[in-house]
């Protein structure tokens, strides 16, 4: 997404018109890392009220995102904010479908709670801002992965030579 910002003069960011007006829910690796590395050391504890909460938990399933839904717009227009880039070229994807492009996003299941997650698990989420900008942050420092980076970089423009508008 950061290469497409950074690009959008030359490719336009695709977004559907209704996903302008559509929430979506987004997660953060780190709240899915950070939870997993509670699960391990809850069960470490082995004791009867780790036993209870292990028994009230088993077999349940759980939202792990964001407390704030944005619209895909409003996410790029974010990153873009904290990536300093100043004009964002846009493209309504529909138009684009036509031609067999088709990126964002992915599930149209809308937004999703994370309520349970917060009562069964104690777990919360980091701030969607705060999340953004350090992804943004991490992939700013990411000339120490210069071969995935021209590996993402190599897809992107191969994404973007389908068909040039």
């Amino acid at each position: 997404d950061m290469m497409w910002i950074n690009s959008c003069d030359e490719f336009p960011i695709h977004v559907n018109k209704y996903y302008q007006l559509r929430n979506l829910s987004f997660v953060y690796s780190k709240d899915v890392s950070r939870l997993l590395v509670s699960f391990r050391d809850t069960i470490a504890r082995r004791d009867e009220q780790t036993a209870k909460w292990l028994e009230a938990v088993n077999g349940e399933s759980f939202n792990i995102c964001f407390e704030e839904c944005l619209t895909l717009k409003e996410l790029v227009d974010k990153m873009a904010e904290f990536m300093s880039v100043k004009k964002l070229s846009f493209i309504d994807e529909r138009d684009l479908i036509k031609a067999g492009k088709f990126f964002y996003p992915s599930v149209e299941c809308g937004p999703l709670s994370n309520a349970k997650a917060k009562k069964m698990l104690g777990w919360s989420s980091t701030g969607i801002h705060e999340a953004i900008r350090e992804t943004i942050a991490f992939f700013n420092a990411a000339d120490v992965y210069a071969d995935e980076l021209k590996k993402a970089k190599g897809k992107f423009m191969k994404a973007c030579e389908v068909d040039k508008i």
